[in-house]
């Protein structure tokens, strides 16, 4: 391993353990939904004289980006991995409601009233847990940006730009910022439309085999109802409490 990829792992491993740490106790007031988002935006817009790799100011526009140019939001995710394999998630949420469908394994999430509702495809027994709103902002902030690679990823090209092939793919409302060197040694690129800033996704590299897997997110658009196809599955689940949280979803390195 290269003196810089020493760097970025200690980097990405620690400040994104730390930082996030501190940040988030920062911001633990939060009693609901709206203060949550409101304390998001007050910290990355606080952040200006010391910037921190997932806490800076132009974080501010991703959040209103997701969170307040609509109504209600339906962004989509696809995933193609290392295997080539392609599978997507949607998302559907508004002020304190949100719904999360797999189209390939993993939890599906609707929430209903003061309850979260979880359960797996294929399965007629679901989990239900009490709703927690600053877990329902965090849990999407999350899903467009697992473990905060991009977020990450594009501190690191507006801090070493030297380091960044920028490519305007034909047609895409974003940037490809492509780093010289896979940060961490698997980052090959991320996918960012930095005048309103929105991440669209990444790419990584297997330093093993040189595969490369990616995730594409589309931006936030305004959706009128929940697909039937939902809400049918949703109705044929039998769910029992639990004092689980969507906490355990969110994993960082």
């Amino acid at each position: 391993m290269d003196k810089t990829h020493g760097h970025v792992l200690r980097e990405i491993a620690t400040l994104l353990v730390v930082t996030t740490t501190l940040f988030f106790c920062n911001i633990v007031k939060a009693s609901g939904w709206d203060e949550r988002l409101s304390l998001y935006l007050e910290a990355y817009d606080n952040s200006a004289e010391q910037p921190k790799p997932i806490v800076y100011p132009n974080l501010s526009e991703r959040v209103k980006n997701a969170f307040l140019m609509n109504h209600s939001n339906y962004v989509k995710i696809e995933s193609t991995g290392f295997d080539q394999n392609l599978f997507f998630t949607e998302l559907f949420y508004s002020d304190a409601e949100l719904v999360v469908y797999q189209h390939d394994e993993g939890w599906n999430l609707l929430t209903k009233g003061d309850y979260v509702y979880e359960w797996r495809h294929g399965e007629n027994q679901g989990i239900k847990i009490k709703k927690n709103e600053i877990d329902l902002v965090d849990y999407i902030l999350y899903l467009t940006d697992p473990s905060y690679f991009m977020t990450f990823s594009t501190y690191e090209y507006y801090q070493r730009p030297e380091n960044v092939k920028v490519r305007q793919p034909k047609g895409k409302p974003y940037l490809e910022l492509i780093f010289k060197e896979p940060l961490g040694g698997f980052i090959d690129a991320v996918f960012v439309n930095i005048d309103s800033l929105w991440f669209h996704g990444y790419r990584l590299k297997d330093p093993k085999t040189e595969e490369f897997a990616t995730k594409n997110i589309s931006p936030p658009k305004e959706y009128q109802s929940l697909p039937s196809y939902i809400e049918n599955e949703f109705n044929e689940i039998t769910f029992t409490e639990s004092d689980w949280t969507i906490k355990r979803h969110m994993r960082y390195l």
